[in-house]
């Protein structure tokens, strides 16, 4: 048996998808890659997990990896980014999937004057795990919150 939706994404997306807690539906939306729609990205993941107690943080970190998706990928040149949502019974795992870049996403010190290069490590400091996997039309970034 198959999640729904999950035929659009790698097999690591649908696996990853396959792995939520079997009493919840994963949350999937479509974004443009306009720097406007990740002020739209941190709504969704809140509405999402208003009742979890991680939602403003899983919103920060979104919003991070949205905004990486989209200067850093082909989904800022006209593309889309996909965010998926999965609730499990301790965690949630919210990926964000984007159309892909040669360079894979990685942590960089941080200057104190960067004005860049901060949206890894906040993703480093405050996810219970993080890490990336290639799909089948780019990059799916993910990170894990366990639930309050």
């Amino acid at each position: 048996m198959t999640t729904p939706g999950t035929d659009l994404f790698a097999p690591e997306i649908a696996a990853l998808l396959a792995t939520t807690d079997p009493g919840a539906q994963p949350r999937c939306r479509v974004f443009p890659g306009y720097p406007s729609q990740v002020a739209h990205a941190r709504r969704f993941v809140r509405r999402a997990l208003a009742a979890d107690g991680v939602a403003e943080d899983a919103a920060l970190l979104t919003s991070e990896l949205a905004a990486n998706a989209i200067q850093h990928t082909a989904t800022g040149h006209g593309g889309t980014f996909n965010i998926i949502i999965c609730r499990r019974p301790e965690t949630v795992r919210i990926a964000v999937i984007d159309q892909g870049s040669p360079s894979v996403p990685s942590l960089i010190p941080a200057g104190r004057l960067n004005a860049s290069g901060r949206g890894l490590a906040l993703v480093e400091a405050l996810a219970r795990q993080w890490g990336h996997q290639v799909t089948r039309h780019g990059r799916a970034v993910w990170f894990e919150l366990e639930c309050q």
